[in-house]
């Protein structure tokens, strides 16, 4: 047995489909918002990813810079690289000018910018067991090559062998 009218029932009903289409208007708000944010958040970590690898590619160019600049010290002078070492960089005469890093040797022959980019290098003495870091005996020395790009911090470390060509 139904006790009541259904009619009345549904009469009964006002403002619900208000409500629903309300809390339906709310759901639709929160997904829009939180898309947008990972939208944004995205678009964060791409120009962070491109800053980082614009940063090493240029980095790596200076690799590349750096080896043929060492290899061109060591094929006129083959006291060159240890000239570099010293801390007295005074010795090291290129063409009429003072050379007093590898930095400087680079810029007198060229540049050290990619896009606005500069990358910055140094050698060291590798561990080539004679106890003295300021003279080359194994002809390997470490290039390190340095960018910092609006916040992309980059290093590359390599070790650079001579071989004399004969």
């Amino acid at each position: 047995m139904i006790y009541g009218n259904p009619v009345l029932i549904l009469k009964n009903n006002k403002g619900a489909t208000l409500i629903m289409a309300l809390f339906l208007l709310l759901l639709l708000t929160l997904i829009g918002i939180v898309s947008n944010k990972t939208t944004l958040y995205e678009l964060r970590i791409s120009a962070n990813d491109k800053l980082y690898k614009t940063a090493y590619f240029a980095a790596e160019a200076g690799i590349e810079v750096g080896t043929t600049a060492l290899n061109e010290l060591k094929s006129a002078d083959s006291e060159n690289w240890n000239k570099l070492l010293s801390p007295d960089t005074s010795l090291l005469i290129w063409k009429g000018n003072k050379i007093t890093s590898l930095n400087n040797f680079i810029d007198a022959q060229g540049e050290r910018s990619i896009d606005s980019i500069t990358f910055n290098l140094d050698i060291k003495d590798n561990d080539d067991l004679d106890s003295n870091n300021k003279v080359d005996t194994d002809n390997i020395i470490k290039l390190i090559s340095t960018v910092k790009n609006m916040g992309a911090n980059v290093k590359i470390e390599t070790y650079i062998k001579y071989i004399e060509n004969n």
